[in-house]
């Protein structure tokens, strides 16, 4: 107990160990509902009968291309020298990211289609929450994020979420060796 009081924020080690207990069970929840969310989208993309512009689909990869360098960038290389480091060339760099930007823009699509098609609405009440949530996650005021975060593409995002949460709540989900309907 004095070691666990000396070393973190708990009193005793039952409190550290329940703490402990209840994050590995928050991780695992989280994973599970990931593992859902990722089968959900499989699904939708799988139904998903449109043809989509290739201009949708280069987007993503350029948007994919600009948050890679962005990162790159932090860890103090460039994109030049990871191309040079990795031996790749720009078309294969680019080509890696094809199929996740399908999919991406595939399953944007059809949840759009979903907050049309049920009429999945955003309340005002939903926006400030979000805006709440990336100034707490940001560390900054709500005007600022305001100022930087359009509204309705804020509006869109959300409605989006909504109506995979919406298609969560309808999916039926079952465990490996189940079959399903």
């Amino acid at each position: 107990d004095e070691l666990i009081k000396d070393c973190s924020d708990f009193d005793t080690v039952d409190e550290f160990k329940a703490d402990a207990k209840k994050r590995l069970e928050e991780q695992r929840n989280a994973a599970a509902d990931r593992e859902v969310d990722d089968k959900v989208a499989e699904g939708l993309i799988k139904c998903m009968k449109a043809d989509i512009p290739e201009a949708m689909i280069e987007n993503t990869i350029n948007d994919r291309i600009q948050d890679f360098a962005y990162r790159l960038q932090s860890q103090g290389l460039s994109l030049d020298m990871y191309m040079q480091y990795t031996g790749m060339d720009i078309a294969a760099f680019r080509e890696s990211f094809r199929e996740q930007a399908e999919k991406q823009v595939k399953l944007r699509l059809a949840l759009e289609y979903v907050v049309k098609a049920d009429k999945i609405s955003v309340s005002d009440e939903d926006l400030e929450a979000e805006y709440g949530k990336f100034a707490e996650q940001y560390n900054m005021e709500v005007e600022q994020v305001k100022a930087a975060i359009p509204a309705d593409a804020l509006k869109e995002d959300i409605a989006v979420e909504k109506a995979m949460k919406f298609i969560r709540s309808k999916a039926t989900i079952t465990t490996e060796g189940e079959s399903a309907e």
